[in-house]
């Protein structure tokens, strides 16, 4: 029997260690050299074990325990980048899926993939070292004005996920903010305070991303 909750697939799983970078620009570390894996992963409340984060100031965490992306975001990538094949986990997100996005994953989305079931908490914010990974400048920019930004997920029960499983909706969140609208409110957070105000006041609303509107409202 088909299950009509299944709604997208894992293509990718990405890992990795953190990394110390000599770029001729200036030397770095980051996690976000991420490697293609087809491993069974064992997954816990603050992650992936086996997955390292170098700033755990501004990633990781039980709010970005697991980070994803859509699968539909990497022909965009590619062509703004000239890269061709760009690699899924170039933007350093764990999971690579397909079907999902920005438009129709929301704050508060249970997921079930493997044995893990998942709460979407918040979008990613990307930061200055995805354009130094590049050396392309403007690309940390791009994805924020974009809003094409994958999105981050806590563990509600920790397991086991690997790439090809099912992503299995196990409750649509009761609520109107998709990951696109959480982005376009962090951009314009004065354009209508009400659904700022209500965003920023979302339980499921992860703490990152909360604090971060909050500092931008000008109320």
């Amino acid at each position: 029997m088909s299950n009509n909750n299944i709604i997208a697939k894992v293509v990718s799983t990405q890992i990795s260690k953190v990394k110390r970078i000599d770029d001729g620009q200036k030397i770095w570390e980051t996690g976000s050299f991420k490697d293609n894996t087809t491993k069974l992963l064992d997954v816990k409340s603050d992650g992936i074990v086996g997955n390292e984060v170098s700033d755990l100031k501004h990633h990781g965490g039980v709010d970005k325990a697991i980070f994803a992306n859509a699968q539909s975001n990497y022909p965009i990538w590619s062509k703004y980048l000239n890269i061709e094949p760009l690699e899924y986990g170039a933007l350093a997100e764990n999971l690579t899926i397909s079907n999902l996005n920005e438009q129709n994953v929301s704050v508060g989305d249970i997921h079930k993939i493997g044995s893990v079931v998942l709460e979407v908490s918040q979008p990613r914010e990307p930061c200055w070292k995805i354009g130094q990974k590049f050396k392309h400048k403007e690309f940390t920019k791009y994805i924020y004005d974009s809003g094409e930004t994958g999105w981050y997920y806590r563990v509600i029960e920790e397991g086991q996920f690997k790439v090809n499983d099912d992503v299995e909706l196990i409750k649509k969140a009761n609520n109107s903010f998709s990951i696109a609208d959480a982005n376009y409110i962090l951009r314009n957070p004065n354009e209508n305070i009400e659904r700022s105000r209500q965003l920023v006041s979302l339980v499921k609303l992860g703490e990152p991303f909360r604090k971060s509107l909050n500092k931008k409202l000008d109320l």
